[in-house]
């Protein structure tokens, strides 16, 4: 049975155009593969999980299910085929986020940052995979970044200020991207992991560089 595992990447920024690779089994080839991104209410609590026992179970099988509730958002896209575990799409850079009404809704203040989605696949273009796996869409936050250089031998502390945004988390990832005149269009990065300081008007984000093979680096923050 054709399944679903995971994404590379697990978020996109709203801008659109980031090319994610869909992870599962027993995928196949097919003109109408794609995958549907919903984006449940974001203010409307879910509905109580309760304990049921066997016999409850069997019960509710002779009840006509009902419809699972319409999401806030959605968007269709088509994928392409890469593997028996892999296909792939591009986000698309419109569509789920044209509308105002819509975005002022699920960024509602600056202290949003990303809003839940979830991922189906379909193989037929009709039906959809039992399996659901989470997606998250980012919007750039913007920040001051302190220092703006550092030896590349690593073990320079950054701070990044993030004005008038309030981060849930105490934990982040912070990528150092290189341009690609300095990497011989190769793309050269490093990840680290950084700490969250918040108070009620910012967030004070810390990280510590690694050894680098390039004096000139930029930041580029990836929730």
């Amino acid at each position: 049975n054709c399944n679903l595992k995971g994404t590379t990447p697990m978020s996109a920024p709203i801008e659109g155009g980031t090319a994610v690779s869909v992870e599962g089994t027993s995928f196949y080839p097919s003109p109408t593969l794609g995958v549907r991104i919903s984006i449940p209410d974001p203010y409307v609590e879910p509905p109580e999980e309760k304990e049921v026992d066997a016999l409850e179970i069997e019960e509710q099988k002779s009840f006509t299910s009902q419809p699972e509730p319409k999401p806030f958002a959605e968007i269709k896209v088509r994928a392409e085929f890469v593997s028996s575990t892999e296909m792939t799409f591009v986000m698309p850079t419109e569509g789920l986020f044209d509308n105002d009404d819509v975005y002022k809704y699920l960024f509602p203040n600056p202290s949003v940052l990303s809003v839940a989605a979830v991922l189906e696949a379909t193989i037929d273009g009709e039906g959809y995979l039992d399996s659901k796996i989470p997606f998250y869409f980012f919007r750039q936050a913007e920040f001051t970044l302190e220092p703006a250089t550092g030896p590349t031998k690593g073990g320079t502390e950054v701070k990044l200020t993030f004005e008038g945004v309030v981060f849930e988390s105490t934990e982040a990832v912070v990528t150092f991207d290189a341009t690609d005149a300095l990497s011989d269009g190769q793309g050269m990065s490093s990840t680290v992991g950084a700490v969250c300081t918040t108070t009620k008007t910012q967030t004070i984000m810390t990280c510590v560089t690694e050894p680098w093979k390039s004096d000139d680096l930029s930041a580029d923050l990836r929730p």
